[in-house]
């Protein structure tokens, strides 16, 4: 006894317009559905990083200016941070420090403070800074 094949044959598909508009109309649909989805996600994710940028520029204004134990601050806040660009300056615009930033070691120092210079300007650009030290 020979066995009916289940799948249909080639021929359904070639003749079948209203099945190729349909699987075109799903896919659209599909694909609009995960564009629309991935651009939620990536508003989600930008501000999430903010709201971190922002604690970040908290605890390290809280370290610079408080007098008290802050060790907790700076074991888990700052020297944790592996993802924020850090600059720090002086008032005289002298970098004092600076994080998740790249720079080769080997660079001369007045190649590492123009690429710190162009950083900050990106920076800048970007978003205004978040503290300005104040001299203790």
């Amino acid at each position: 006894m020979a066995k009916k094949s289940v799948l249909p044959s080639p021929e359904f598909y070639e003749d079948n317009a209203n099945l190729k508009w349909i699987i075109l109309a799903v896919s659209t649909v599909i694909s609009i559905g995960s564009i629309y989805y991935t651009n939620i996600l990536v508003d989600q994710l930008k501000e999430r990083e903010k709201n971190q940028m922002k604690l970040y520029a908290r605890a390290l204004e809280y370290t610079y200016q408080s007098n008290e134990d802050i060790l907790f601050v700076t074991e888990e806040i700052i020297k944790k941070n592996t993802s924020i660009p850090t600059i720090l300056m002086n008032e005289k615009g002298e970098f004092n420090f600076y994080n998740n930033i790249d720079i080769d070691p080997s660079w001369s120092e007045k190649k590492r403070n123009d690429v710190l210079k162009q950083e900050v300007t990106e920076m800048k650009r970007a978003f205004p800074p978040f503290l300005p030290l104040k001299s203790s």
